[in-house]
């Protein structure tokens, strides 16, 4: 598996902001190093072994929780999703309105964990 670190991450957040208008910033650099290694939390804390999806879904669904920065959050998770599913050459073929579903939901908190996992493997080829 393919990781992206949090300079990937920083990268992916000033061209949100960039494109998009917002604010930038980080609220907390630890924060944000938790949520970029948050996809390897389950190997180390439960000693086994777990799917790339899952490790995806959680890399997503800590920024979504955390919310490291000061705006950007959603659409950070949606395209560390979509990047790391790019770069781990898992194709992915999501309708934009389903992306505006999800976004929604994750805005409204109204949203899991089993939901991103769900949503991702429901959206690969």
């Amino acid at each position: 598996m393919i990781i992206i670190n949090k300079f990937h991450i920083l990268k992916i957040h000033k061209t949100i902001i960039n494109n998009i208008g917002g604010n930038y910033g980080i609220k907390d650099m630890s924060i944000l190093e938790a949520c970029v290694n948050s996809s390897m939390s389950d190997i180390i804390l439960n000693k086994k072994e777990v799917s790339v999806i899952e490790k995806i879904a959680r890399l997503g669904y800590s920024f979504i929780k955390h919310k490291p920065f000061i705006s950007g959050n959603i659409s950070v998770s949606l395209l560390s999703i979509i990047l790391m599913l790019d770069i781990n050459n898992i194709p992915m073929n999501i309708a934009e309105k389903d992306m505006l579903d999800i976004s929604l939901k994750i805005y409204q908190s109204n949203i899991s964990y089993e939901d991103i996992l769900l949503w991702i493997s429901n959206n690969i080829s």
